[in-house]
């Protein structure tokens, strides 16, 4: 049994929560390379099809939701006046129902919902820290958790909170959004590490017939690395933007020669430059709509930086 979410599938079995104490073994970034005998943008995509999923061991708060009558809700912040008979008001709110919100504390493993958010870091640089906002749940330690509501209506909009000490069953095949109250949105692919049984099932694959293919990888990886680029620098140039500048009169780099470079100064990329300007016309030089994809990459960075493409 399966859950498919974006560009993961996730298998149920391994996702359920440990509730007899026991807890499953993991592997170290480096020892799961080693394990596979694999470079990092092979890893890249083993995650991007599912078949390895990165964990992270963390504590923070997670929203929280529930659904209750609007008196319980109302007796919870002490909404009725305790000088005035509120019984047919309270017979009114028996009628409606209310979802109640807040956040809960969270102790154990944690897995990221989409892959985009903190690929680019591990190929970049595994060290760095990126957020994340939605997670599943792959194993959970929390004991004596606590839910703390949130009320901010009726309140000229000052915030009130009450907390609650609750256990709440966490469900493995949910996906949580993290609180921004949590101590900790920010993750590093250093700290990562990966089921020691998922990890044991790729072995035989890769042995018997498993192969990643370099265009597919460049589809993967090239892209992540282009958007790293212009979010460092937005103003460098696309190829055909120097063409209509007279290329032969300018010597600066463009984005595909920067790509290129960063494949040449990385050990784990430089397979990549094999077929390179074959690939880069066939997948980064791609037309979707009037526009090629390093175009529409670029569009992106800007887009997120407030910058207007001129």
């Amino acid at each position: 049994d399966s859950t498919t979410n974006d560009l993961f599938t996730i298998p149920t079995s391994l996702l359920e929560c440990s509730t007899d104490g026991t807890r499953r073994e993991y592997l170290t970034l480096d020892d799961t390379l080693k394990a596979l005998k694999i470079k990092k943008e092979e890893m890249v995509s083993l995650i991007s099809l599912g078949s390895l999923r990165p964990c992270f061991y963390w504590e923070g708060y997670l929203k929280y939701s529930e659904e209750m009558s609007l008196e319980k809700y109302n007796d919870i912040f002490n909404k009725y006046d305790a000088f005035k008979n509120n019984e047919s008001e309270r017979m009114a709110d028996r009628r409606f129902d209310v979802l109640a919100y807040g956040y809960n504390f969270f102790k154990g493993y944690i897995t990221p919902h989409m892959a985009q958010p903190y690929l680019a870091s591990l190929l970049v640089d595994d060290s760095c820290l990126f957020s994340l906002d939605e997670i599943y749940i792959i194993e959970n330690y929390t004991k004596q958790g606590k839910v703390v509501y949130e009320d901010k209506s009726g309140n000229n909009g000052k915030l009130i909170t009450l907390e609650c000490d609750r256990n709440y069953l966490f469900d493995s095949e949910f996906r949580y959004s993290i609180h921004a109250k949590s101590p900790s949105k920010e993750f590093s692919f250093s700290n990562c590490v990966f089921l020691k049984g998922q990890v044991e099932l790729q072995k035989p694959k890769r042995k018997n017939d498993e192969k990643i293919f370099k265009k597919d990888v460049f589809n993967m990886v090239v892209p992540l690395v282009a958007k790293y680029l212009f979010s460092i620098d937005p103003t460098i140039k696309l190829p055909d933007e120097i063409l209509r500048g007279r290329k032969m009169e300018t010597e600066e780099k463009t984005i595909k020669a920067l790509v290129k470079e960063y494949l040449e100064n990385d050990k784990d990329l430089k397979d990549l430059l094999s077929n390179f300007d074959d690939n880069w016309q066939k997948i980064m030089n791609e037309k979707t709509g009037n526009k090629k994809r390093i175009a529409q990459i670029k569009d992106e960075v800007l887009a997120d930086k407030g910058i207007a493409n001129i």
